[in-house]
Protein backbone atom coordinates (compact mmCIF):
# COMPACT_ATOMS: atom_id res chain seq x y z
CA UNK A 1 0.00 0.00 0.00
CA UNK A 2 1.00 3.62 -0.50
CA UNK A 3 0.86 5.65 2.70
CA UNK A 4 1.15 8.97 0.93
CA UNK A 5 -0.85 12.12 0.96
CA UNK A 6 -0.40 14.75 -1.73
CA UNK A 7 -2.25 17.86 -0.74
CA UNK A 8 -4.10 19.92 -3.27
CA UNK A 9 -1.73 22.64 -4.61
CA UNK A 10 -2.30 25.77 -2.46
CA UNK A 11 -3.13 29.08 -4.05
CA UNK A 12 -1.00 31.05 -1.61
CA UNK A 13 2.69 31.69 -2.22
CA UNK A 14 3.58 29.72 0.92
CA UNK A 15 3.55 26.09 -0.15
CA UNK A 16 2.19 23.39 2.15
CA UNK A 17 3.00 20.64 -0.35
CA UNK A 18 4.76 17.53 0.82
CA UNK A 19 8.06 16.32 -0.59
CA UNK A 20 6.12 13.88 -2.78
CA UNK A 21 4.06 16.76 -4.16
CA UNK A 22 7.23 18.74 -4.92
CA UNK A 23 8.61 15.81 -6.92
CA UNK A 24 5.35 15.60 -8.82
CA UNK A 25 5.39 19.33 -9.64
CA UNK A 26 8.94 19.10 -10.95
CA UNK A 27 7.91 16.33 -13.32
CA UNK A 28 5.02 18.46 -14.60
CA UNK A 29 7.32 21.45 -15.20
CA UNK A 30 9.72 19.24 -17.15
CA UNK A 31 6.80 18.07 -19.33
CA UNK A 32 7.57 14.45 -18.47
CA UNK A 33 3.94 13.63 -17.67
CA UNK A 34 1.09 13.46 -20.16
CA UNK A 35 -1.36 15.32 -17.93
CA UNK A 36 -1.55 16.98 -14.54
CA UNK A 37 -3.32 14.11 -12.81
CA UNK A 38 -2.33 11.14 -10.69
CA UNK A 39 -4.27 8.05 -9.73
CA UNK A 40 -4.17 5.17 -7.27
CA UNK A 41 -4.90 1.47 -7.38
CA UNK A 42 -4.68 -0.61 -4.19
CA UNK A 43 -4.17 -4.36 -4.36
CA UNK A 44 -5.96 -5.94 -1.39
CA UNK A 45 -4.43 -9.39 -1.85
CA UNK A 46 -2.38 -10.28 1.22
CA UNK A 47 1.33 -10.57 0.42
CA UNK A 48 1.05 -9.11 -3.07
CA UNK A 49 2.68 -5.85 -4.16
CA UNK A 50 0.63 -4.86 -7.18
CA UNK A 51 -0.64 -1.54 -5.83
CA UNK A 52 0.07 1.36 -8.16
CA UNK A 53 0.57 5.10 -8.12
CA UNK A 54 0.15 6.31 -11.70
CA UNK A 55 1.59 9.77 -12.40
CA UNK A 56 0.18 11.64 -15.37
CA UNK A 57 -2.66 9.32 -16.29
CA UNK A 58 -5.14 6.53 -15.64
CA UNK A 59 -4.60 2.80 -16.08
CA UNK A 60 -7.81 1.90 -17.89
CA UNK A 61 -6.98 -1.81 -17.69
CA UNK A 62 -7.80 -1.67 -13.98
CA UNK A 63 -11.22 -0.04 -14.10
CA UNK A 64 -14.71 -0.99 -15.14
CA UNK A 65 -16.84 1.72 -16.71
CA UNK A 66 -16.13 5.41 -16.53
CA UNK A 67 -14.48 7.62 -13.94
CA UNK A 68 -17.01 9.87 -12.19
CA UNK A 69 -15.58 13.23 -11.09
CA UNK A 70 -16.51 15.57 -8.23
CA UNK A 71 -15.33 19.14 -7.78
CA UNK A 72 -12.99 20.00 -4.93
CA UNK A 73 -14.76 22.32 -2.46
CA UNK A 74 -11.83 23.03 -0.16
CA UNK A 75 -8.34 23.13 -1.62
CA UNK A 76 -6.40 22.69 1.61
CA UNK A 77 -7.01 18.97 1.14
CA UNK A 78 -8.69 17.06 -1.67
CA UNK A 79 -12.11 17.76 -0.18
CA UNK A 80 -15.31 17.03 -2.09
CA UNK A 81 -18.95 17.15 -1.05
CA UNK A 82 -21.04 14.06 -0.39
CA UNK A 83 -24.81 14.38 -0.63
CA UNK A 84 -25.51 11.63 1.89
CA UNK A 85 -24.18 8.59 3.75
CA UNK A 86 -26.64 5.71 4.05
CA UNK A 87 -26.65 2.62 6.24
CA UNK A 88 -28.41 -0.28 4.51
CA UNK A 89 -30.06 2.29 2.26
CA UNK A 90 -31.40 4.40 5.14
CA UNK A 91 -30.61 7.98 6.04
CA UNK A 92 -29.67 8.02 9.75
CA UNK A 93 -28.42 11.62 9.80
CA UNK A 94 -24.72 11.07 9.14
CA UNK A 95 -24.51 13.71 6.42
CA UNK A 96 -27.25 16.24 6.97
CA UNK A 97 -27.62 18.71 4.09
CA UNK A 98 -24.44 17.31 2.58
CA UNK A 99 -21.01 16.90 4.19
CA UNK A 100 -17.34 17.35 3.38
CA UNK A 101 -15.38 14.25 2.44
CA UNK A 102 -11.59 14.07 2.06
CA UNK A 103 -9.99 11.46 -0.20
CA UNK A 104 -6.73 10.70 1.62
CA UNK A 105 -4.22 8.04 0.64
CA UNK A 106 -2.32 8.75 3.87
CA UNK A 107 -5.12 7.52 6.14
CA UNK A 108 -5.78 3.82 6.67
CA UNK A 109 -9.26 3.91 8.21
CA UNK A 110 -12.43 5.89 7.62
CA UNK A 111 -12.73 8.79 10.04
CA UNK A 112 -15.74 10.91 10.85
CA UNK A 113 -16.94 13.59 13.26
CA UNK A 114 -17.28 12.09 16.75
CA UNK A 115 -21.06 12.44 17.07
CA UNK A 116 -21.72 11.07 13.59
CA UNK A 117 -19.34 8.17 14.07
CA UNK A 118 -20.96 7.27 17.39
CA UNK A 119 -24.29 7.24 15.58
CA UNK A 120 -22.89 4.98 12.84
CA UNK A 121 -21.29 2.51 15.24
CA UNK A 122 -24.50 2.24 17.23
CA UNK A 123 -26.24 1.01 14.08
CA UNK A 124 -23.49 -1.45 13.18
CA UNK A 125 -23.06 -3.17 16.57
CA UNK A 126 -20.08 -5.22 15.38
CA UNK A 127 -19.66 -8.37 17.50
CA UNK A 128 -16.08 -8.74 18.74
CA UNK A 129 -16.23 -12.45 18.01
CA UNK A 130 -17.30 -11.88 14.38
CA UNK A 131 -20.56 -13.82 14.85
CA UNK A 132 -22.74 -11.21 13.11
CA UNK A 133 -20.41 -10.06 10.35
CA UNK A 134 -22.53 -11.43 7.53
CA UNK A 135 -25.58 -9.62 8.92
CA UNK A 136 -23.97 -6.19 9.07
CA UNK A 137 -25.30 -3.47 6.74
CA UNK A 138 -23.80 -1.85 3.69
CA UNK A 139 -22.55 1.70 4.07
CA UNK A 140 -23.11 3.87 1.01
CA UNK A 141 -21.54 7.23 0.17
CA UNK A 142 -23.61 9.24 -2.29
CA UNK A 143 -22.19 11.90 -4.60
CA UNK A 144 -24.88 13.34 -6.84
CA UNK A 145 -26.51 10.35 -8.53
CA UNK A 146 -23.52 8.07 -7.91
CA UNK A 147 -23.41 5.54 -5.09
CA UNK A 148 -20.30 3.92 -3.61
CA UNK A 149 -21.03 1.08 -1.21
CA UNK A 150 -18.87 -0.73 1.32
CA UNK A 151 -19.85 -4.22 2.46
CA UNK A 152 -18.91 -5.70 5.86
CA UNK A 153 -15.99 -7.46 4.17
CA UNK A 154 -14.73 -4.00 3.13
CA UNK A 155 -14.99 -2.17 6.45
CA UNK A 156 -14.34 -4.88 9.06
CA UNK A 157 -10.82 -5.28 10.45
CA UNK A 158 -10.03 -8.79 11.70
CA UNK A 159 -7.56 -10.60 13.90
CA UNK A 160 -6.73 -14.19 12.92
CA UNK A 161 -5.71 -17.17 15.05
CA UNK A 162 -2.03 -16.32 14.58
CA UNK A 163 -2.55 -12.85 16.02
CA UNK A 164 -2.15 -11.08 12.68
CA UNK A 165 -4.36 -8.10 11.82
CA UNK A 166 -6.11 -7.85 8.47
CA UNK A 167 -7.67 -4.65 7.19
CA UNK A 168 -10.25 -6.59 5.18
CA UNK A 169 -12.19 -9.71 6.15
CA UNK A 170 -10.67 -12.04 3.56
CA UNK A 171 -10.18 -15.32 5.46
CA UNK A 172 -13.36 -15.77 7.46
CA UNK A 173 -12.57 -19.24 8.76
CA UNK A 174 -9.52 -17.93 10.65
CA UNK A 175 -11.15 -14.85 12.19
CA UNK A 176 -11.20 -14.66 15.98
CA UNK A 177 -11.82 -10.95 16.54
CA UNK A 178 -13.57 -8.24 14.51
CA UNK A 179 -13.82 -4.46 14.69
CA UNK A 180 -15.04 -1.70 12.41
CA UNK A 181 -12.33 0.16 10.51
CA UNK A 182 -13.46 3.56 11.78
CA UNK A 183 -12.02 6.25 13.98
CA UNK A 184 -13.50 9.50 15.35
CA UNK A 185 -11.73 12.64 14.19
CA UNK A 186 -13.05 16.16 14.66
CA UNK A 187 -11.41 18.32 12.00
CA UNK A 188 -11.74 22.01 12.94
CA UNK A 189 -13.29 24.64 10.70
CA UNK A 190 -12.80 25.77 7.98
CA UNK A 191 -11.45 22.42 6.70
CA UNK A 192 -13.96 20.50 8.81
CA UNK A 193 -16.11 19.01 9.99
CA UNK A 194 -15.37 16.32 7.44
CA UNK A 195 -15.16 12.59 6.87
CA UNK A 196 -11.89 11.08 5.63
CA UNK A 197 -12.03 8.23 3.15
CA UNK A 198 -8.82 6.33 3.76
CA UNK A 199 -7.56 3.02 2.38
CA UNK A 200 -10.71 1.20 3.48
CA UNK A 201 -12.65 3.13 0.84
CA UNK A 202 -9.89 3.93 -1.68
CA UNK A 203 -8.92 0.28 -2.03
CA UNK A 204 -12.46 -0.51 -3.17
CA UNK A 205 -12.48 2.13 -5.92
CA UNK A 206 -9.88 3.39 -8.35
CA UNK A 207 -9.15 7.01 -7.40
CA UNK A 208 -8.07 9.89 -9.63
CA UNK A 209 -6.77 13.30 -8.52
CA UNK A 210 -7.07 15.92 -11.28
CA UNK A 211 -5.02 18.99 -10.38
CA UNK A 212 -5.81 21.06 -13.47
CA UNK A 213 -9.57 20.80 -13.08
CA UNK A 214 -9.48 20.60 -9.27
CA UNK A 215 -11.56 17.44 -8.95
CA UNK A 216 -11.46 13.88 -7.60
CA UNK A 217 -12.71 10.87 -9.53
CA UNK A 218 -13.77 7.36 -8.56
CA UNK A 219 -14.26 4.28 -10.73
CA UNK A 220 -15.21 0.69 -10.07
CA UNK A 221 -12.41 -1.86 -10.27
CA UNK A 222 -12.49 -4.83 -12.60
Amino acid sequence: FFFLMIRHPPRSTQSRSSAASDVYKRQIKKHKLKSNIFSFYYDRTAGDSNSKLILGGIDNSLISGQVNYYDVVNEYYWTIKADNILVEGKDIGLCQQGCKVIADTGTTLITGPSDDLTNLLSKLEVDDGCSNMMNLPEITFIFGEDKYSLTPEDYIMTLDRSGDEHLYAQERENMVNCAGSFMPLDIPSPQGPAWILGDVFLSKYYTVFDRNKSRVGFASLK
